[in-house]
């Protein structure tokens, strides 16, 4: 049996007013049925991160039914928590989260955080791809 993509892999530049954000802290978190999983990472000196493919330990259902893992990243930085990316995660393929795009980000902290509508969800980001 297959297992669930949570999380495809995901890499990005983050900056704040146009300059890459050095050694932050960035958390990735997502829930699926009754699995919790969090990771974290921080920037490098370019303001870069990434994270591996989060699989679920569990199969896929021989039943048809709905798969949500509802995914979020956040980055900390100076005592503030800000909102990078946040959606319900559909399809549990590898890159289902923009329907067969890599998840490549380029994230500015002052943007203030838009909803992107897609297909089959909505994503509250402050990230561009």
């Amino acid at each position: 049996m297959n297992k669930a993509n949570l999380f495809s892999a995901t890499e990005g530049v983050i900056t704040l007013a146009g300059a890459p954000l050095q050694n932050a802290e960035v958390i990735r978190t997502v829930r699926w049925r009754d699995e919790n999983h969090q990771d974290s990472t921080a920037t490098d000196a370019d303001g870069n991160f990434s994270f591996p493919d989060l699989m679920s330990d569990r199969s896929l259902s021989v039943l048809p039914s709905e798969f949500n893992a509802f995914q979020k990243i956040i980055v900390k930085h100076n005592n503030e928590t800000f909102l990078l990316w946040e959606t319900v995660k559909a399809d549990p393929v590898s890159n289902g989260e923009l329907e067969g795009e890599a998840l490549r980000f380029t994230c500015e902290l002052n943007e203030e955080p838009r909803f992107v509508h897609l297909l089959l969800n909505s994503i509250e980001t402050r990230c561009h791809w």
